[in-house]
C-alpha cells in the first residue's frame, strides 16, 4: 500500500511536470532541468544517481515514518533485482555512510546485523529539497498560465 501511495505521488509530479513542459519553450524547459537535475545539494546528488539509490530513498523515508530501521537483508529483498546486485548495493550504502547520508548501526542483541537507516536531519533535509523543487515548479506554472 506505501508503494503504491508512493508510486501514486511521483506519477502525479510528472503529469504536473508534463504539463508544464507542454507549454514550454526549449529555453524553459532548460531551466526546470536545472531544477530538477543540476542540484547543488550533496545529498540530492546522492540520492539520485541512479534507480538504485532512488529507491533506497523511498525504502529508508518509509522506516523513516515507520520509525522503523532494515538490515541489510531486508533492504536486500525490497530492492528491485535489476537495479544492482547484492555487491551494488552493498557498496551504495558503504558509499552513502562514508557520505554521511545514511546511518549504519550495529545490532546489539547480535552484532552480525547491521541495520541502515536516514536521519532526522536527514529527512528535514530531503523535505527542505522537495518543498523547494515543488514551489520552483509551481511558481514556473503560474508564469505560464
Amino acid at each position: 500500500l506505501v508503494y503504491f501511495v508512493i508510486l501514486i505521488l511521483k506519477l502525479l509530479i510528472i503529469v504536473l511536470i508534463l504539463r508544464i513542459i507542454s507549454k514550454m519553450n526549449l529555453v524553459e524547459i532548460k531551466k526546470i532541468s536545472h531544477i530538477l537535475k543540476e542540484n547543488d545539494n550533496p545529498f540530492v546528488k546522492f540520492f539520485t544517481q541512479t534507480s538504485l539509490h532512488i529507491q533506497l530513498l523511498s525504502i529508508f523515508s518509509l522506516n523513516f515514518r515507520e520509525k522503523r530501521k532494515d538490515n541489510f537483508e531486508r533492504i536486500l529483498t525490497k530492492v528491485n533485482k535489476r537495479l544492482g546486485s547484492r555487491s551494488t548495493l552493498l557498496k551504495t550504502l558503504k558509499d552513502g555512510v562514508e557520505l554521511g547520508f545514511i546511518t549504519r548501526e550495529e545490532c546489539k542483541k547480535d552484532r552480525r546485523i547491521v541495520n541502515y537507516s536516514l536521519s532526522q536531519d536527514q529527512m528535514n533535509e530531503m523535505k527542505k529539497y522537495w518543498e523547494v523543487t515543488n514551489a520552483e515548479l509551481l511558481q514556473q506554472e503560474r508564469k505560464l498560465r
